[in-house]
């Protein structure tokens, strides 16, 4: 169990932020304040009166115990004065200066700024007025009994069991992870647990035996209820840039050693945070990030090192490990370039509706595309954020028209890796110059390893922006594609025949077998066995 009420303040401010996520979106809210009334006051004995005769209080009403109605003195709404509702004659709200009472409850989820102001006004005491949706009321409350209290127990039970436990949680898994829980899994016994709510649109099926090992909760906070029950073993979260808050919960609550992966590291990502909170809770996210450097027992990152310089000179963890992306070992089908020189894009594309400033930069590549398709090439779009939920991912599918031009949501690394077989050349290019100095976004100066190794995997030539300074680099050195600026982007089309792809494509086999996941999974499975508390 999750003993909330001795955490720190600040620690108890990151956890309560994490349990409250999707919460009131996913619940009962009816039935909670009802609960909440039960526990809180009418076990209590206290005299209550509800504030607000809308339907917010008619469903408490109906969700109510019969020890919670019996504790309902009065419904007070000067609007509603005389209606009739759940078996009480609506009062107006005078009546609470000649009823003695214990609390009056402001029944409703949204106006309690307003309908607090109306009580004082009428002169009822600050400290009778309560609103059962202020957060540490709601955070004691969540952290009281878990929500799947028996799948919690079982899985708990299970992973203790086990031989060499990994558990993994995380809500913000990509395809790209089910890769590394495979090989992973050929030296741990891995269980993963998630309440990310896009499982789905990753097309995992936790009833199918290749993914068994997922285990799907409602709440942040039964994953953080799990966390504390696992005394065996090890934990292992994955954070990023705007989601370091639940791999730091988890983190302060468990009993067993903390491994911490991140994905893209934040202060190195954005230092106005300004811009961060537009897109994120600044403050608590990077607290959690600080804070999982600090006190994990091993932090692995996948960035440059240059961009992780700065957090380990500052944070001073108590191990870590650079380890990027590996390549997969897939069976590729002879292939030849056709008349018609293809490319592909295959990575993240941000949707408008989620504010976040890369919307601006991503954008960039429909230039791109727009070139080659000028140009005579065909180009392809497939969107690892389109898990076909957000309705502003449509803007995509219609900013080009034309028979050169396709655009796919996110899919499986098995299917990805069929669809990219099918074109020539994989794009890392954005229009970095523009973007970069109003926003600082610095880690996009390193580009991404995830995309390149999707194209290493599938044998495909890349082309990358020169701006993308350590990921160019590496791409120039190995000779496996061409690092160009927004200049040259003109160029592009004429780039490409049969023989130079070709010709890419023997290096990049070189590499693709020093590149290996068989090769490279051992230091990480080396490292994360030595991490301890």
């Amino acid at each position: 169990m999750v003993d909330f009420e001795r955490l720190d303040e600040e620690i108890k401010r990151l956890v309560g932020y994490v349990a409250r996520q999707n919460y009131i979106k996913q619940l009962d809210i009816y039935g909670m304040a009802s609960d909440l009334l039960t526990t809180e006051f009418a076990k209590k004995n206290y005299k209550i009166v509800l504030h607000g005769a809308g339907e917010h209080t008619r469903k408490v009403l109906g969700a109510a115990s019969s020890l919670l109605l019996k504790q309902i003195i009065a419904i007070t709404d000067n609007a509603k004065t005389g209606m009739h509702i759940g078996g009480f004659d609506v009062a107006n709200m005078n009546i609470l200066k000649t009823i003695e009472y214990d609390f009056v409850i402001m029944s409703s989820e949204v106006n309690q700024s307003a309908m607090r102001q109306e009580l004082l006004g009428l002169g009822v005491l600050e400290a009778k007025i309560v609103d059962i949706y202020d957060d540490k009321r709601f955070e004691k409350y969540i952290f009281s009994v878990p929500r799947e209290q028996s799948k919690i127990s079982q899985l708990a039970t299970k992973i203790n069991a086990s031989s060499n436990p990994l558990l993994v949680i995380s809500n913000n898994m990509t395809p790209v992870h089910l890769k590394l829980f495979k090989y992973l899994s050929g030296y741990f016994d891995v269980f993963v647990a998630t309440s990310d709510p896009y499982l789905q649109g990753m097309k995992i099926d936790t009833t199918k035996d290749e993914f068994l090992f997922f285990y799907q909760f409602d709440f942040p906070a039964d994953l953080l209820f799990l966390a504390s029950e696992i005394t065996e073993g090890k934990i292992l979260t994955i954070n990023g840039v705007y989601w370091n808050s639940l791999g730091a919960s988890v983190l302060a609550i468990a009993k067993v050693a903390v491994v911490s992966l991140f994905v893209d590291i934040l202060s190195s990502a954005h230092k106005n945070m300004e811009v961060l909170d537009a897109v994120c809770d600044a403050r608590i996210q990077t607290f959690s990030e600080k804070f999982l450097w600090e006190k994990s027992a091993g932090v692995i990152f996948k960035e440059a090192i240059e961009l992780a310089e700065s957090n380990i000179e500052k944070y001073k963890p108590n191990k870590y490990i650079q380890f990027f992306d590996y390549c997969d070992d897939i069976v590729l089908p002879e292939r030849k370039t056709g008349e018609v020189v293809s490319f592909v894009y295959a990575g993240g594309l941000a949707s408008p509706n989620a504010k976040d400033h890369a919307f601006a930069l991503q954008r960039s590549i429909f230039d791109v595309a727009s070139v080659l398709i000028e140009g005579g090439c065909r180009f392809g779009i497939f969107n690892a954020y389109d898990h076909g939920v957000d309705s502003g991912f449509d803007i995509y599918k219609n900013t080009i028209k034309s028979d050169f031009f396709s655009y796919s949501r996110a899919v499986l690394p098995s299917q990805l890796y069929k669809e990219l077989c099918e074109y020539d050349v994989g794009i890392i290019l954005f229009d970095f110059a523009r973007v970069l100095d109003k926003y600082d976004f610095g880690y996009f100066k390193f580009g991404s390893s995830t995309k390149i190794i999707a194209y290493i995997e599938t044998e495909l030539p890349i082309v990358i922006s020169k701006e993308a300074e350590a990921m160019a680099s590496f791409v120039e050195q190995n000779e496996i594609g061409v690092a160009i600026s927004w200049d040259e982007l003109h160029l592009l089309p004429t780039m490409f025949t049969a023989e130079t792809i070709d010709k890419y494509r023997q290096n990049i086999k070189r590499l693709k077998q020093s590149m290996s996941y068989k090769h490279q999974i051992g230091k990480l499975v080396e490292f994360i066995g030595s991490c301890r508390n």
